[in-house]
């Protein structure tokens, strides 16, 4: 088996089979790669809604149970100890697949022994604008920036999935653009829809399950990868949809604290290229400037609920500073 897609999902509200019909119709012979949607909702969840969503893709995509909810990275690495594939790609249950992304993404893999990641341009679906064609580092304290974030996408073209395939009905359309380049190298990725080789995966160490429920796992990931001497490709020749936030809400409360713990998280774990005065003044200011009023207090209890994890961070961050010393 070539490429495993690793689909982790635990709520109804996203829109998993438009998912799975843009990665069933894929312009990569089916016999390439194998379809894996691995629950993280529970035995109630699978009984009620999943087996039957999945029945129409019998054959074309496998379920794997956990038993309750391991979170993004954990759903990502039971899916991985499930699968076949020397390339693992993962993808948001809200996410629809570009018809050519899986052939693209791994012929850019295959071409270049050096590129630890590769993902796709990214629209929003509800409408033609840029969530990002990847993704930078803005500032010491772990923020960054989606390159053309919000911007419009000026595609009049649509490329077509493929016809249906028996019971499964065609993918939907996403809108693209021919690019004047095929892809060009990024900071860092957004975890949505991404590929990396199974071998950089374990070299890596896969994703922290410490950020669970979510946030800045990929962020750790491109970062680890691109110490270790990978680089991150972008392609600009593929373009996938993404609703967002499907699990937890843009912009509520509990997707604030969970942003903000998973931050500072990061900040413990990992040896970003900044000192430690460079870090506080840079979050200094970011408090002065943003967090007026209630937005300080998710803030806040982001920063208290990380604290219990801090050492354990801390001894992480010592230790993959010896390995990169060797």
């Amino acid at each position: 088996m070539d490429i495993s897609v690793i689909i982790p999902t635990c709520s109804e509200k996203a829109p998993l089979e438009a998912c799975l019909r843009s990665l069933a119709h894929q312009s990569l012979a089916p016999s390439r790669y194998e379809i894996l949607v691995v629950n993280n909702g529970g035995p109630r969840h699978s009984d009620r809604f999943l087996k039957p969503l999945l029945a129409p893709f019998s054959g074309r995509a496998r379920l794997i149970e956990t038993g309750g909810n391991l979170g993004f990275a954990g759903g990502c690495r039971a899916g991985v100890e499930a699968s076949q594939g020397e390339f693992l790609a993962f993808h948001n249950d809200d996410s629809i697949a570009d018809p050519a992304w899986l052939a693209l993404a791994w012929a850019e893999m295959k071409a270049s022994s050096d590129v630890a990641v590769a993902a796709s341009r990214i629209v929003n679906v509800d409408g033609p604008t840029l969530q990002h064609e990847g993704v930078i580092q803005t500032h010491p304290h772990g923020l960054f920036w989606q390159v053309g974030w919000g911007t419009p996408d000026t595609v009049n073209a649509r490329k077509d999935s493929r016809a249906g395939d028996g019971d499964i009905p065609a993918g939907p359309r996403i809108p693209s653009r021919p690019p004047a380049t095929h892809s060009r190298d990024v900071d860092f990725f957004s975890g949505c829809v991404w590929m990396t080789p199974r071998a950089i995966w374990e070299e890596v160490g896969a994703l922290s399950t410490a950020y669970h429920p979510g946030y800045y796992e990929d962020t750790e990931y491109g970062l680890r990868c691109r110490q270790l001497g990978y680089r991150i490709r972008v392609l600009l020749s593929a373009t996938c949809g993404h609703h967002g936030s499907a699990t937890l809400e843009y912009g509520s409360g509990k997707f604030w604290v969970t942003f903000h713990r998973s931050r500072y998280l990061f900040l413990a774990r990992n040896l970003t290229g900044c000192t430690l005065g460079e870090t506080l003044r840079s979050e200094a200011a970011w408090w002065r400037d943003h967090h007026a009023g209630h937005a300080a207090l998710p803030c806040l209890a982001g920063l208290l609920s990380a604290l219990p994890a801090m050492p354990r961070a801390l001894l992480n961050r010592r230790r993959f500073r010896k390995r990169l010393a060797r």
